[in-house]
């Protein structure tokens, strides 16, 4: 079964596969899958400096979380590449997926929205005078409602 066929029985949210998603360095036959809040700036950053080509290199060291060129120029995409072609791309390069740990996800969320949130902050001020099983109930009633 490809890739692409098992990516698309397991995700019940899209028909077909979004290619762009896919990005290509042919030079090292690499096949990367980004996920959205994995790092996926990082990653690219690092898979053009992986190319040598030095325009590559200069779009990488630009800081901050866009580039000013797309980074596909240098790399390429599986949407770049034609339908006939897609399967001995999946066969002939090493697939790479980064995931980020759910855990490290809520933490990263919980630290960057609720500790500098003066509404969460409130709401929390207040559940902490409560009682230990009345906290419970007001957690619930505040977030899962």
């Amino acid at each position: 079964m490809a890739v692409h066929e098992r990516c698309l029985q397991l995700n019940y949210s899209r028909k077909a596969p979004i290619w762009q998603n896919l990005v290509l360095n042919h030079q090292k036959h690499l096949l990367v899958c980004f996920v959205g809040k994995s790092g996926k700036v990082s990653w690219t950053r690092i898979l053009l400096q992986l190319t040598g080509n030095p325009r590559a290199i200069k779009v990488a060291a630009v800081k901050g979380r866009f580039f000013p060129v797309n980074p596909a120029t240098f790399l390429g995409d599986m949407r770049r590449i034609p339908k006939m072609k897609r399967s001995s791309v999946l066969d002939s390069h090493y697939k790479i997926l980064f995931v980020r740990d759910p855990l490290v996800r809520l933490l990263s969320a919980y630290r960057g929205n609720i500790l500098h949130d003066p509404a969460y902050q409130r709401i929390i001020k207040r559940v902490l005078h409560l009682n230990v099983s009345d906290r419970l109930t007001r957690i619930y009633y505040l977030f899962f409602r």
